[in-house]
């Protein structure tokens, strides 16, 4: 037996894991897991279109002196298979190299530590004249030409990280500003959900993320403050492994009850039934989310069920987790457990809905009814509702049909396609403030208490108002309005 060395061609590996899929915010992500990695508390990415276009991502973590920072940038830098710092965010020694080069064609690292700059650089368009894993190093005039560098060298530690030859995003792009514009949004939406425990400092030390000198604004799917926890924390071992699984399930509170800024937080852009599902976190950075890994089925009903599963990076391997950091699979022992929780989670969720539901049929008196036939379902205006009927003694002959056929013309247009479409995008339907409502509810209850009083009726009207819709949502101020009418 005979062993021969077949090294890969630099130039054709380099340029074939350019294609391994990510996108520009999921490349991003990638590298800041190494500014995390490195204790930055606070990292500031830069889109720039002018003259040169580049994208550069500046850190104040601990830095890397020259050997360290050269076996950064190797292929295959860390075995996945050894075991890695609790809090290292790596996986494959891939990442920062794969991810930036799917983007640029020329990737540069400058790292400043212990007040030594040192700087090297990946191009893509030498690898290819060369066909040799030639590194380049920058001497100190090279060096002081880089973008951002002045802001590296004003810190006292720090890496620098620069994209030129934007090739993958200035293809076919006609107004490569606007591109990057454009960009710049798709990023800040997809950091904002996947580093959301670090913006907010959720469980771990706060980091701070911004783009073009604008903070990221982090989204919480969880909203942890108005949403009910479902059960105790259950934490899994995995037989013959190191590490602890930790699951929590939350149902959240009904898109009635939340503000247009609580919806944007934990619904994202996607809105709450993308986003309903399991939430897998690895180090506390999201991986996947919005799925429930074919255990059960998204629907309207379960759009507020949402789980938590935080899992160690020793776990990687059982996980099945890409290159990317954005495909991950639970175990099979994991499966079981979610399934489990899952059943709970999704009634959880269901059950805020019946209960609204339940609140919308309960037995009163209501002005709209639901008519079902063999044709369908029909909702027409209730023409025994005390106060249509009190109009209608009211009326002449005239005036009594004109408003009929004003009902049922009301009827016939009431828009249910778009109230539905509504309801799933997640729209919150408005009504009248609580204030305004009671306000109006207790001068009309006054007016029609007062009339009933005069015809001997005030007890019988008085009971029908405590079961009729708008009139029953204030007991108490209506009981006031007829005690006061009562004793006048």
């Amino acid at each position: 037996m005979r062993y021969h060395d077949l090294p890969p061609s630099a130039s054709i590996l380099m340029e074939s894991t350019r294609a391994i899929g990510y996108t520009i915010e999921s490349a991003l992500a990638d590298i800041l897991d190494n500014s995390i990695t490195a204790k930055a508390k606070n990292i500031d990415i830069t889109f720039n279109s002018f003259c040169e276009p580049f994208i550069s991502v500046l850190d104040d973590g601990v830095g890397m002196e020259q050997s360290v920072l050269i076996e950064a940038m190797r292929y295959g830098s860390t075995n996945p298979l050894k075991s890695r710092k609790k809090e290292d965010m790596g996986r494959y020694g891939l990442g920062m190299k794969t991810a930036s080069l799917s983007q640029c064609r020329c990737l540069t690292v400058a790292s400043k530590n212990n007040g030594e700059l040192n700087a090297c650089r990946w191009d893509l368009d030498y690898i290819n004249k060369v066909d040799k894993w030639s590194l380049i190093f920058l001497d100190e005039k090279e060096m002081l030409k880089l973008p951002e560098i002045n802001e590296l060298n004003a810190m006292k530690q720090g890496t620098l990280l620069i994209w030129s030859k934007l090739d993958k995003i200035d293809t076919g792009e006609k107004d490569l500003e606007k591109a990057l514009i454009d960009k710049t949004s798709d990023v800040h939406e997809h950091l904002g959900l996947v580093f959301h425990r670090y913006l907010s400092g959720d469980g771990v030390k706060k980091t701070r993320i911004a783009i073009n000198k604008r903070d990221v604004e982090y989204y919480d799917p969880f909203y942890k403050s108005k949403s009910t926890k479902l059960m105790d924390d259950e934490k899994v071992m995995l037989p013959g492994r190191k590490g602890e699984i930790i699951i929590q399930a939350y149902t959240l509170p009904h898109i009635s009850k939340l503000s247009k800024k609580d919806q944007k937080i934990c619904g994202g852009k996607d809105g709450f039934r993308k986003m309903q599902g399991v939430y897998v976190y690895r180090n506390k950075r999201l991986l996947v989310w919005g799925t429930w890994f074919n255990l059960a089925t998204k629907d309207d009903y379960t759009r507020l069920a949402r789980v938590q599963v935080d899992i160690p990076n020793t776990l990687d391997e059982q996980w099945s987790l890409d290159i990317k950091k954005s495909v991950a699979q639970p175990p099979d022992g994991v499966k079981q457990i979610l399934k489990q929780i899952l059943d709970k989670v999704l009634e959880g969720s269901k059950r805020v809905y019946k209960v609204r539901e339940k609140k919308d049929v309960e037995e009163g008196i209501h002005i709209w009814s639901r008519m079902v036939s063999e044709e369908g379902v029909r909702y027409v205006i209730n023409d025994e509702y005390p106060m249509l009927c009190h109009l209608n003694e009211k009326l002449d002959n005239d005036s009594k049909k004109a408003l009929k056929l004003f009902i049922e013309m009301i009827q016939d247009n009431l828009p249910l396609n778009i109230l539905y479409s509504d309801i799933r995008s997640d729209e919150k339907i408005l009504t009248d403030e609580n204030s305004v409502r009671k306000e109006r509810t207790c001068s009309l209850a006054k007016f029609l208490l007062k009339q009933a009083k005069e015809l001997g009726t005030l007890e019988s009207a008085y009971s029908k108002f405590k079961i009729m819709d708008e009139f029953k949502d204030f007991p108490v101020d209506l009981k006031k309005v007829y005690e006061e009418v009562k004793s006048e």
